[in-house]
């Protein structure tokens, strides 16, 4: 379980940390600014043009699975998840010019941004049927290979032709070939393909709500980069992105655990075993903080050999110190992920809206009105700021709703041990005078 989920979630977490050294050695940093820009765009899609309903399987399903009801769950949210990417596309390709000026992008780039965000939302969808009937292994399998194949596909692409357009069009010949396979594959499993049922209210009234949740989160984790592109120029995103990367990899630790953990609370909390719910919510937390705490006071003291190691001496000297910022609000985001389980199994997908809204708006006001003054760091702090207020917010539906004891999550034990790790560290890295890597 554990290590499979692993290695689902490290390629998923860190493609773009891992790809760093690649296109920052290969591309100059403006090409390598706009890739980033125009990866940005097709997250933010590729998580909203579902209308959030893979949410709704995994909530759903799991007590349905093998049934009719099951099968006319999945068909009807299917059918929706086709015809609004099938939209998605064709406004790309009617817009594909005004898109690509937008984005510092060729009209190419723009239209194969359009169809890789089709096909990887229609390849959510269908994948999602796996994890929602709690076929964990496939999932992560499906998933995290088709990962590690875009990891190598951009690698050798960008290594072979340092070409945007041949980068992307490799990942939309990857992605529309994995939605088509999974598509086939979950139809032979549930059956001859469905006309729609349009009966499909509780499951919108509950999915809907995390689409404004999932342009918050972008707000705040990607945002930046689009804002910096747009107020200081895609070389800046360039010079952003590594620290910015390095900083948030830690997320991949809750990815780990939440991967698995929708449907299996939604079956504990539909069956009415509450203490295994409350254990596996606690314990996730705790094992998150035990390694995400150590990694911010790591990143004091070894941020800028990092980033010179994975991009450049030039990136390093001017975006070390985003690294620890960027670190110490992840570790609030991650938490919110973690806590956020509870109100999507409680029905109350609204709040984590209303929560994302407000840390979306804090984020996107301090953007704007400092980021041309004052420059990256701006983006760093905002992005921190809000994923405090985030979690804040988040815990505090969480408690409204369900009331979570702590007990064994010593935040402060944590911290000590940490400093005393990041003291001894730093006097290792003196009296050597050497670099230890």
């Amino acid at each position: 379980g554990t290590l499979y989920t692993a290695l689902y979630a490290f390629p998923l977490n860190l493609k773009g940390l891992i790809l760093i050294p690649v296109l920052t050695k290969t591309m100059d940093v403006s090409v390598y600014g706009a890739f980033v820009i125009a990866q940005t765009i097709i997250s933010l899609l590729t998580g909203i043009s579902n209308f959030g309903l893979e949410s709704s399987l995994s909530r759903f399903l799991p007590t349905r699975k093998g049934t009719p009801e099951g099968a006319k769950l999945f068909y009807s949210i299917f059918w929706i998840s086709v015809a609004m990417n099938l939209g998605v596309f064709l406004l790309f390709l009617g817009f594909a010019e005004k898109i690509g000026l937008a984005l510092g992008i060729s009209t190419t780039t723009a239209i194969l941004v359009g169809g890789i965000i089709a096909s990887s939302s229609i390849f959510g969808m269908a994948v999602e049927y796996f994890r929602a009937a709690e076929k964990f292994g496939l999932f992560l399998l499906i998933v995290g290979g088709r990962t590690y194949l875009e990891i190598a596909v951009i690698a050798f692409v960008a290594i072979s032709t340092r070409s945007l357009d041949a980068i992307f069009s490799s990942l939309f010949i990857l992605a529309f070939i994995f939605a088509f396979v999974t598509t086939v594959w979950v139809s032979a499993k549930m059956g001859k393909p469905q006309a729609p049922s349009f009966h499909v209210g509780p499951y919108l009234k509950y999915s809907l709500p995390i689409i404004p949740s999932t342009l918050s989160d972008w707000v705040i984790n990607l945002s930046s980069r689009f804002l910096i592109g747009l107020l200081l120029g895609s070389a800046a995103v360039g010079l952003f992105n590594p620290p910015y990367a390095l900083g948030s990899m830690i997320i991949f630790v809750p990815t780990i655990f939440v991967a698995m953990l929708p449907p299996l609370i939604a079956r504990l909390h539909d069956t009415g075993d509450l203490t295994i719910f409350d254990e596996i919510i606690r314990y996730t937390l705790k094992y998150f903080l035990m390694i995400a705490i150590p990694v911010l006071f790591g990143s004091l003291i070894l941020s800028k050999p990092l980033i010179t190691i994975l991009s450049n001496e030039k990136i390093a000297n001017e975006g070390y110190y985003l690294t620890p910022i960027v670190v110490f609000g992840t570790i609030f985001y991650g938490c919110a992920r973690i806590l956020l389980h509870v109100l999507q199994t409680k029905l109350k997908t609204h709040l984590i809206a209303k929560a994302w809204f407000v840390a979306a708006v804090v984020n996107a006001f301090l953007n704007i009105l400092l980021l041309k003054m004052f420059g990256m760091v701006v983006a760093a702090i905002s992005a921190a700021i809000a994923f405090v207020v985030a979690f804040a917010m988040i815990k505090k539906f969480t408690d409204e709703v369900h009331s979570l004891s702590f007990r064994g999550i010593a935040i402060t034990k944590m911290c000590l041990a940490s400093a005393s790790m990041g003291v001894l560290l730093t006097v290792v890295l003196e009296t050597t005078s050497q670099n230890v890597f």
